[in-house]
């Protein structure tokens, strides 16, 4: 499964996303704390998945979560009295 949030917000530059992004406390925000971006990956690969990013200055970022397919589950068996 895929999920995308854009914005057409100042965008990243490549070496931010590259090498700072996903960094904790590192910001491009004044008064930024910097966690937000690394949680969210911590969280998706906990999950078995990967979060991307396409950003370009003055024109948005686009962030994609990929989550692996759910795995079937049993019906739970019913007892009857």
């Amino acid at each position: 499964m895929a999920i995308s949030v854009a914005d057409q917000g100042v965008g990243m530059d490549s070496e931010f996303v590259r090498n700072r992004l996903f960094q904790p406390f590192s910001s491009t925000k004044p008064g930024g704390f910097g966690i937000g971006a690394f949680e969210a990956r911590s969280l998706v690969v906990a999950m078995g998945g990967r979060l991307g990013v396409d950003s370009h200055p003055g024109k948005g970022t686009t962030f994609t979560i990929l989550l692996p397919a759910a795995e079937p589950t049993s019906e739970p068996v019913r007892k009857r009295a």
